[in-house]
């Protein structure tokens, strides 16, 4: 499906997701995010309320570079996805200290139909997923280092993934929260 236009249960999302690079390749802006409303006249609008544009506009540069593609798109979301798994594989690897069972996790989440159909679309959820992952690795090792340099790129992973997709703020709000306390009682 690597080339195809949205496809699937959600292609109306995926479609809404698949509008806001072009958006703002073609000049929109990125704090007043549009779709392609075909009804849109001169009373009503095409600019929606979306979740943090970053990944958006980071794609739209992508179309500056190379030209507007779906395959691209696709294949940042890819790229995010596959880097989300590397830090999972590195987390399980700290709980097995054996890169064969830790290798398992990122494996059975790769084969997982809906992980990977959804990391090659347009939905953020999967890139949510892995920067969430890639959060939880970092977690971690501030639990083991107690620096706060971990903590700072868990956080920001976090709060990448929660403004990917709102959902994903629990990590962020709940183990930054008690990380901070931790660290608070650290320094005294």
């Amino acid at each position: 499906i690597a080339f195809l236009k949205p496809v699937g249960i959600h292609q109306w999302r995926n479609s809404v997701s698949a509008a806001f690079p072009v958006n703002l390749y073609y000049g929109g802006s990125f704090f007043t995010t549009q779709t392609n409303a075909l009804l849109a006249d001169n009373v009503s609008s095409d600019i929606t309320v979306v979740e943090f544009p970053l990944v958006y506009y980071v794609i739209s540069l992508l179309y500056r570079v190379f030209g507007v593609n779906v395959l691209w798109f696709r294949m940042f979301q890819v790229f995010i996805g596959f880097v989300g798994l590397v830090y999972l594989f590195k987390a399980s690897n700290y709980f097995t200290k054996n890169w064969f069972y830790a290798g398992i996790i990122p494996l059975i989440i790769f084969t997982s139909p809906i992980y990977s159909f959804y990391l090659n679309n347009f939905i953020p959820d999967a890139v949510a997923l892995s920067l969430t992952f890639a959060g939880f690795y970092f977690f971690m090792k501030y639990t083991e280092e107690r620096r706060i340099g971990p903590w700072l790129f868990a956080m920001l992973f976090f709060a990448l993934a929660g403004l990917t997709k709102t959902s994903s703020l629990l990590p962020y709000l709940g183990l930054g929260t008690v990380a901070f306390i931790d660290l608070l009682q650290v320094r005294r």
